[in-house]
């Protein structure tokens, strides 16, 4: 993935998938959470999320400043919290998913 295969809506895409699959599994993880275990079970989802979320929001923000200054410094930093983001997803959904399994 070069700097160039990226666009705006791509990343966007991509964050606003990862809230809707948050809400989703931290909600099911919630209904089931009783003991401390599946209480912590719940906060390291949550920061898995929060990782992925916090890599495709510095993802936007190299973007937004992209479309007004084409030369800016920042950009080569967009394969890797591409690559970042979508790894901690992967790994927030199969921990939340054994998370609503365990539940």
């Amino acid at each position: 993935m070069s700097k160039s295969d990226f666009e705006y809506m791509d990343i966007y895409n991509r964050w606003m998938e990862c809230n809707k699959l948050e809400t989703a599994m931290l909600k099911g993880i919630r209904n089931g959470a009783a003991t401390a275990e599946g209480w912590r079970r719940y906060r390291d989802c949550q920061q898995f999320f929060t990782n992925a979320k916090k890599n495709y929001k510095q993802a936007i923000d190299i973007m937004l400043v992209v479309q007004n200054n084409p030369k800016y410094d920042d950009k080569k930093l967009l394969p890797k919290l591409i690559r970042d983001g979508d790894a901690a997803m992967e790994v927030a959904k199969g921990y939340s998913m054994l998370g609503i399994l365990k539940s």
